[in-house]
Order: C-alpha cells, then sequence, then structure tokens
C-alpha cells in the first residue's frame, strides 16, 4: 500500500467557528518537541546546538507553513492570514515543525470589485514588536502582515537575538511605522556564509515597507529551498572529495617502506 502524504505537513488542521474567526482543533497534551521559540531560545544561551543548516531547516518549514496557509484555497490568491505570526506558534510534532494558534486568523473575502484582490481588514489592539508597518499604523491589512512577520521570525534564526531586542518596544513599533528596520551584528551582516546570505535576502524579501511589493510566503519558501538545494549538492561534493582524497592519501601511506612511515 502507497503511503499517503499527511494531509496538513506544514500547518495545523484549521477549523471554523460560529464567530467566524479561524480556530485550530484542541491541541494534543504532548507536543513532545516544543516551539520554534524555545529552541531558539536554548540555542541563544548555549543549551543547544544548531548547525547552520538546521537553522536554514527551520526557515525553510516556517516559511512552508505559512504558504501553505496563505494557499489553503489553492494558489494565488491567500483566503486566510494568520494575523500573529511568531516563533511560538510552530509547534514540533512527531519531527516535524508545524504552524497553529489561528486564533487571531482572518478569512480573506475576495474583492467583488477587483477579483484579483483581496478584502482588507483591521485588528483594533496589535502588540509585541515583529509585526508590520501597516499594523501598528492601523491601516487596512491583508495576508501580507503574516509575511512582513515571518522576516522577524527569519531575522531570529539568523541572528539568535528575538527582533528589536535591545529597544524599547513603543519605540520599536514607532520604528517600524516609519519603515525602519532592526540592526544585524556586523559580523553577520558581513559573513559570507551561504547559510547567513541566503537568511538575509529572504529577510529581505520580507521586511519590504509597502504591502503591495512585497513577496508572497510560497516566493520566499521556493527562495529558501532552493538554496537549500544548493547547499545540500555542495556538501555532498565535499564530503565525497573528502573521503576520495582520505582514500588516496591511505593508498599512498600503504605504498611506503614502514621505516619512513615511523620516522614522521
Amino acid at each position: 500500500m502507497l503511503h499517503q502524504p499527511h494531509p496538513y505537513p506544514y500547518s495545523m488542521p484549521i477549523r471554523i467557528v460560529f464567530n467566524l474567526h479561524i480556530n485550530p482543533p484542541p491541541m494534543p497534551r504532548c507536543l513532545g518537541g516544543g516551539t520554534l521559540s524555545s529552541k531558539l531560545q536554548k540555542w541563544r544561551i548555549g543549551k543547544l546546538k544548531l548547525t547552520p543548516m538546521t537553522r536554514l531547516q527551520y526557515a525553510v518549514d516556517a516559511a512552508l507553513g505559512l504558504a501553505a496557509v496563505h494557499d489553503i484555497d489553492g494558489e494565488g490568491l491567500s483566503s486566510v492570514a494568520h494575523g500573529d505570526l511568531k516563533g511560538q506558534q510552530y509547534l514540533f510534532m512527531n519531527g516535524a515543525m508545524k504552524l497553529g494558534d489561528f486564533n487571531r486568523g482572518r478569512f480573506l473575502r475576495r474583492n467583488s470589485t477587483a477579483p484579483q484582490t483581496a478584502c482588507t481588514y483591521t485588528i483594533g489592539k496589535n502588540d509585541g514588536v515583529f509585526r508590520s508597518p501597516e499594523e501598528y499604523n492601523y491601516l487596512p491589512q491583508t495576508s501580507a502582515i503574516d509575511v512582513y512577520a515571518l522576516g522577524s521570525i527569519l531575522y531570529e534564526i539568523l541572528t539568535g537575538k528575538p527582533v528589536w531586542d535591545e529597544k524599547d518596544s513603543k519605540d520599536s513599533r514607532k520604528f517600524i511605522m516609519k519603515g525602519r528596520l532592526p540592526k544585524i551584528d556586523k559580523k553577520i551582516l558581513e559573513s559570507d556564509d551561504l547559510v547567513d546570505v541566503a537568511l538575509r535576502e529572504a529577510i529581505s524579501m520580507c521586511y519590504v515597507f509597502d504591502p503591495k511589493d512585497r513577496a508572497k510566503a510560497a516566493d520566499i519558501a521556493s527562495y529558501l529551498e532552493e538554496k537549500q538545494s544548493e547547499l545540500q549538492k555542495i556538501t555532498n561534493v565535499t564530503s565525497r572529495t573528502s573521503i576520495k582524497r582520505q582514500k588516496t592519501d591511505e593508498k599512498e601511506m600503504m605504498g611506503r617502506p614502514k621505516n619512513e612511515i615511523q620516522l614522521e
């Protein structure tokens, strides 16, 4: 029998309730793996080792989870906005990272006068320092707010620090409203590590002031998957080259006189 793929590989299933908000089904008591935020916090304080490729995998999964929610009604126009995207909402379940907690989520109706766009909405109180400029300016919102928030998650995956960690929350929100971006340490900003480069580019795709110009979650997921594939190929080639070199060295050692080997 062929294995059937899980119907929700990157997000928790969504349940509609009578107030037209979006909620997940009851959460299982034992998730086992914790949240993305908890893993990044342990990494930050030195209690967990995360390799660059592991962090890139987290970034890929975070983007895929959001893309799955945005495209729940098929590719193209988003019909759902999460509305509260942050690391705590990504849960590790059976080895997979899934997006949950849709209590601030909104269904997005198609605009009857402009069918290629969705109707906008607003929420009365937007807290935190991870949200988009339009949220803190209390302007009409779309699913693009989630993409900006994804940038804040990727920022923490890149730097190990929560976004705007060194600033007062009120001041940070004012900066975001004006389009200012959180600083990245010079060492990370100038790093030529391929994972750092990929994460910086993905963040720049998210942190776009005008929501109309912001990339879609699916585009960011595709970009990160592409970079991940490229890095895996490089890693595989490097590994094969290293093994081949090791075998060559072993053959050379076996062909040399014993006394010559001992003298070294």
